[in-house]
């Protein structure tokens, strides 16, 4: 999930760096990013404009259906910059 401190981000990009793989975020902040060859490890950037981009560094990818959640800061630097990202693999969750 990508979000704010206000709630669930929709249109975000999610890409794995240096693949062609990518999704956008949907209603709720979710996405899925498919054919995800395993098991690599990779950075994994979440961007949106107007926010500052999130980045996970070497994220192992296992196999299963897993994801890793990005709080999102403004551009600006103002206002509440929130929790840091979710960086724990889960199975089929929506929350950290």
């Amino acid at each position: 999930m990508v979000s704010d401190p206000g709630g669930p981000i929709v249109g975000a990009t999610v890409v794995l760096e240096g693949t062609s793989l990518s999704d956008t975020t949907v209603a709720g902040g979710f996405y899925t990013i498919s054919g995800v060859p395993d098991p690599v490890t990779y950075t994994v950037i979440a961007s949106m404009g107007g926010f500052e981009d999130g980045t996970i560094d070497r994220l192992p990818v296992d196999g299963g259906e897993e994801g890793v959640d990005f709080v999102l800061t403004a551009a600006d630097g103002g206002g509440d910059e929130g929790p840091p990202p979710c960086k724990g693999w889960r199975k089929n969750d929506s929350g950290c």
